[in-house]
């Protein structure tokens, strides 16, 4: 879309038309343009060809804007008049040595940051006449300084062969044998990828890498066709369109857009430079399969580089083959994800499968190689033309009901890699978070909580947690954090101190304890007054314990970033205050108990579980618990000692003379 000299241009024409915006009036409150238009000191951008641009701010009812053609640009003002029922604006139109005229506008909202302008002819009248025959204007605006910000769902998923030919019918690189590829939403929100295969089959106007990733900013219908506006992953330099037959499931042709212009005629005028795509959906099935078809054909590609895009034809495996591993029998229930906002993502294992929500099925692969213990390789399908993907699954049991996993980088098929499968898929730097980033930081393992059974654990808090602790969160509410080990050693009592609108008494059970490092310990909590509500407190070595969903556990990142959006009953982060944990025991002492603890399925406490070799076991339905005993009752202690005592004096009293 620029170049590095047209970037200047930009700089330029965006500091000449900002210097006058900055000395706006703003115009009677009576007319302003829509709210979505005003971007503050944010320029909406045209692009053209040959790197001709328009750029426009808006303040209220006001509009400045410069439109630059062939190195001539022309500044004007459009000041907002009257404004219709109907989304439509009547304005003034104000340019250097001419008349004021006037035109009616409408704004057509395609995204956050994608606008289209509808617009009548400029008049020496300003009746609302001028609406009725109003203009789309095919090359959008874009709001440029936002666009790494911003990303949808791309309106279709699939993978295609496809074949491209420039404007003129002449088909791009003939002589190649495999195909172009596009894959679109493989995975929910992943974008595009198209793969040209070699740098010679990429249009030199396309400015695209051989192997292109690309999100899509906004798509929407207009006539038979649907707009799909695509920028890159990582850097706004370029955007383009894609224009695809409805429906979106049936595409056979499709129009890629060098420059961003949205043409609905079904001949193309506004721009020759463009690509026509003809598309063939491929779906494959099996990790021993060709990736186009004229594999069959011409058996001397097996002699040849051409090898590896043919395996089924080559016979270099048998298609109807896939070796699967099973899980283990601990491992195989609903799990669920609990993550920021209170969202929850389901997690079903199963007896050779895992089935995780928004991402799909995935088969556990039989697979050769070295890696880290309590790995697998896992094969996901797909029947919607995506070639397969293989990924590394890395689990462990952390406790009866509790479990860390995390997926490691997804490998595309087929594979050129000549070594042990497993050796090459859980390698450690599949594990970082991009492959495009230098410094690297690895995945965190998420946890995962049994829905089916929740079994307590000793809860093992850490060392700095009293019986009685004070605990002041950070809207300076201060609780009592009530836990004695050697009467319930599973459960965790808060007690709120100073409010009448959250509850006086929250209990958790203890779901599972471990060391994230030296210094920090996590604790995953089950709440007991909320069904299905986990949390994980992050005990750190300043004193804190920070409260966060368990899928940010042991993610040191969300760590320093505690969540923010909860209930209002909740805290993010509690202060361990010191020396004053006599002033919890006294409120115990004088408190009244409070009985109203909600019934639950929780299984007794497993604490065992850790020195054995699984988990303890109870009949489905069975509680060593009844609901009065989930609270924690703070005068036991004294209620032991006293009958201690008596114990003690009736014994002295009637010992013999």
């Amino acid at each position: 879309m620029t170049t590095k000299a047209l970037e200047v241009l930009l700089w330029l024409q965006t500091g000449l038309v900002l210097a006058v915006a900055v000395v706006l009036r703003v115009t009677s409150a009576e007319c302003k343009f829509p709210r979505f238009m005003h971007t503050e000191q944010n320029a909406w951008v045209r692009g053209y060809e040959k790197g001709d641009r328009f750029v426009a701010y808006f303040q209220d009812g006001i509009m400045k804007a410069s439109s630059c053609r062939a190195n001539q640009c022309v500044l004007y003002e459009r000041k907002c008049i009257e404004e219709l029922p109907n989304g439509q604006y009547i304005a003034s139109h104000s340019e250097q040595h001419h008349a004021p005229r006037f035109l009616c506008l409408e704004f057509v909202r395609r995204s956050e940051i994608i606008v289209q302008l509808k617009q009548s002819e400029l008049s020496s009248n300003q009746y609302p006449s001028l609406c009725k025959k109003l203009v789309l204007d095919q090359w959008p605006l874009v709001l440029l300084e936002k666009l790494l910000d911003h990303k949808v769902g791309c309106p279709f998923s699939g993978g295609y062969n496809l074949q491209m030919f420039d404007s003129s019918g002449t088909p791009l690189c003939p002589q190649e044998i495999v195909p172009i590829r596009l894959e679109s939403e493989c995975e929910s929100g992943e974008g595009m990828m198209i793969h040209f295969r070699k740098e010679l089959c990429i249009h030199p106007d396309l400015n695209m890498e051989v192997k292109q990733k690309l999100y899509c900013l906004a798509h929407w219908a207009e006539g038979k066709y649907r707009f799909i506006i695509l920028r890159e992953k990582d850097r706004r330099d370029h955007i383009w369109s894609l224009r695809i037959k409805e429906p979106v499931s049936e595409i056979k042709d499709a129009a890629l857009f060098m420059v961003p212009v949205c043409d609905a005629e079904d001949t193309i005028t506004q721009t020759n430079m463009y690509l026509q795509l003809k598309l063939d959906k491929y779906v494959v099935s099996t990790t021993c399969a060709d990736e186009f078809k004229d594999c069959s054909q011409y058996v001397q590609f097996c002699d040849s580089g051409y090898r590896q895009h043919c395996s089924n034809s080559c016979r270099d495996c048998r298609p109807d083959v896939i070796n699967l591993c099973p899980f283990s029998e601990r491992l195989r229930s609903t799990w669920v994800q609990s993550m920021k906002r209170n969202k929850q993502l389901s997690i079903n294992i199963t007896h050779y499968h895992i089935y995780i929500q928004s991402l799909g099925m995935f088969h556990c692969l039989m697979a050769k190689g070295k890696s880290t213990s309590g790995t697998n390789v896992l094969l996901q399908l797909f029947q919607n033309g995506c070639y397969p993907r293989y990924t590394c699954l890395q689990i462990e049991k952390t406790a009866p009901s509790v479990i860390r996993y995390r997926l490691g980088r997804s490998i595309e098929w087929p594979l050129a890699y000549p070594g042990d499968l497993k050796t090459f898929i859980c390698k450690d730097d599949h594990f970082d978070y991009s492959p495009d980033v230098q410094a690297v930081q690895r995945k965190p393992m998420t946890v995962l909580v049994n829905l089916k059974k929740t079994h307590s654990v000793n809860c093992n808090l850490n060392p700095a947690i009293n019986r009685f602790t004070r605990l002041r969160d950070e809207k300076f509410s201060e609780y009592c954090l009530l836990h004695d080990p050697s009467i319930n050693s599973d459960r965790i009592v808060l007690h709120h101190l100073n409010s009448s609108s959250k509850p006086k008494q929250i209990s958790f059970a203890c779901l599972a304890s471990f060391d994230i490092n030296q210094q920090t310990k996590a604790v995953v909590l089950k709440a007991m007054h909320r069904k299905n509500h986990f949390v994980c407190w992050v005990f750190t070595a300043r004193n804190k314990i920070l409260v966060l969903p368990p899928s940010d556990c042991t993610n040191t990142t969300a760590h320093e970033q505690p969540i923010t959006e909860r209930k209002e009953d909740e805290a993010s982060q509690f202060l361990v205050m010191k020396d004053v944990s006599r002033t919890c025991e006294e409120f115990c002492l004088t408190s009244t108990p409070h009985n109203n603890m909600v019934n639950t399925t929780l299984l007794p406490s497993s604490s065992s579980w850790y020195n054995s070799s699984g988990p303890n076991h109870v009949p489905a339905g069975q509680s060593s618990k009844s609901p009065a005993s989930l609270g924690y009752d703070c005068r036991i202690h004294h209620r032991l000692l006293v009958v201690f005592i008596l114990f003690l004096l009736i014994s002295l009293v009637c010992m013999p003379a």
